[in-house]
């Protein structure tokens, strides 16, 4: 890498020229899990932990009694929807039984 200048706010005086190359990883996946009305819940490269937090805020989203309840959760793994969770509304359940 070359010499980089930094100016006074700390950042390089070319900061994509020189420093993005060697700081992108290129092999391991991006997983990000949304939710709802609550936005972005996770952003990582662990599969393990986005599968996690993706189950939990599917059983937060069937529970009524919590910010998540009603909402659609989606984990997506490097922009491609992975999975997606829609919940059963009540009134769904009572036009099925």
């Amino acid at each position: 890498m070359k010499n980089v200048r930094i100016n006074r706010a700390g950042e390089p005086d070319r900061p994509y020229e020189s420093l993005a190359p060697s700081r992108i990883d290129l092999t391991s996946p991006t997983y990000e899990v949304y939710c709802g009305n609550i936005g972005l819940v996770y952003s990582g490269s662990n599969p393990t932990v986005a599968g996690y937090v993706y189950a939990c805020y599917c059983e937060l989203s069937d529970d009524s009694k919590t910010k998540a309840s009603g909402e659609s959760v989606t984990m997506f793994r490097d922009g491609d929807i992975a999975m997606e969770h829609y919940p059963m509304r009540s009134d769904d359940v009572q036009s099925l039984g």
